[in-house]
């Protein structure tokens, strides 16, 4: 009897080991089912605020087409383009980049220099001219890993400013230094004339005179550097005089075959001033953005610059950037 009892006791807590084992999987696949259906509910909760988000930019959009109605153009904030340009401000500092005369140009020369230019962090390319470098920062040089509050973040290294020319300066073999500024902000180039108003969008960048001195035969340099806050003097690539040409036989009545560059003597001194629209584009409206409208006189063109862009002296690049910034930092 003793027996039976024992073997019916040692049953009872087999069959409860056996339940208590049962229900502990049972409570994992519970939970395992639980996790994926939060997951699932997250992932859904992350794909509608993704898309309310695209309604909300699809709405901003319609609103901003609305607002420019037939111009073509598409609206865009002022403050958006503010952001912006601190932002690159900030990231790619000061300058573009900086072309770095050397005292020699032979091959020895440039070889060391690129390789020390290298190995502080710049991005070094060649010139078309001997003995010139052209020196940018390139992302990776820039960028190290930080950990702020256990988030990882990028953080610049490297940027493009006085310090960096100042470095630069002092190094073995270097003549002199000369920083190419940037406008960071939009702008266009044009004429109006009667019944025609036509603009281009173009970058400003900023380089000092000597970097024109190979052309100075066709470009008036002392006037170049004049500015006193007013209307400035601008170089032009040859591009942007091909175009200009074209406008300016076509609205002045010009023959189209009559070849004849913006800055050459003899052609119509009017045809030499043109408007600088500052913080505005042909191709967008920036709503609240500031009025600014410059004169400007081409004194040259330049074959060292490639592209649809004007050049300014470097005081007048920094004094626009001033102005849009509108509080001079």
């Amino acid at each position: 009897m003793k027996m039976f009892a024992l073997c019916t006791a040692l049953a009872m807590l087999c069959l409860s080991f056996s339940c208590s084992s049962s229900n502990n999987e049972k409570t994992k696949e519970l939970e395992q089912q639980i996790a994926g259906k939060n997951q699932k509910i997250d992932e859904l909760d992350k794909a509608i605020a993704g898309k309310n988000k695209q309604i909300a930019d699809l709405q901003e959009h319609l609103e901003n087409v609305s607002k420019v109605g037939n111009s073509g153009k598409v609206a865009v904030k002022w403050s958006k383009i503010l952001e912006d340009a601190k932002k690159m401000r900030d990231e790619d500092g000061k300058y573009a980049c900086f072309y770095v005369v050397l005292l020699a140009n032979d091959a020895a020369s440039v070889t060391a220099a690129t390789q020390e230019l290298t190995d502080k962090g710049y991005k070094v390319e060649p010139s078309p001219w001997a003995g010139i470098l052209r020196v940018s920062s390139p992302q990776k040089a820039r960028e190290e890993w930080v950990v702020v509050d256990k988030v990882m973040l990028v953080k610049n290294t490297k940027v493009l400013n006085d310090d960096c020319k100042a470095e630069i300066g002092k190094m073995r073999g270097v003549k002199s230094v000369w920083p190419q500024s940037i406008l960071f902000f939009p702008a266009a180039i044009g004429k109006s004339n009667p019944g025609i108003n036509l603009f281009i969008d173009v970058k400003v960048i900023a380089l000092p005179p000597e970097f024109f001195e190979a052309e100075q035969a066709r470009l008036d340099l002392k006037e170049f550097v004049r500015y006193d806050g007013g209307g400035a003097q601008v170089i032009v690539p040859r591009i942007v005089v091909e175009y200009f040409n074209r406008f300016i036989r076509f609205t002045d009545g010009y023959n189209l075959e009559y070849e004849r560059t913006l800055t050459e003597k003899g052609l119509n001194e009017k045809a030499r001033f043109l408007v600088v629209r500052l913080a505005s584009s042909a191709f967008y409206t920036f709503t609240d953005a500031p009025e600014n409208t410059i004169n400007v006189k081409v004194v040259g063109y330049t074959d060292l610059v490639k592209d649809i862009t004007i050049i300014v002296d470097p005081k007048v690049v920094d004094d626009w950037n001033k102005r849009l910034f509108g509080n001079g930092n």
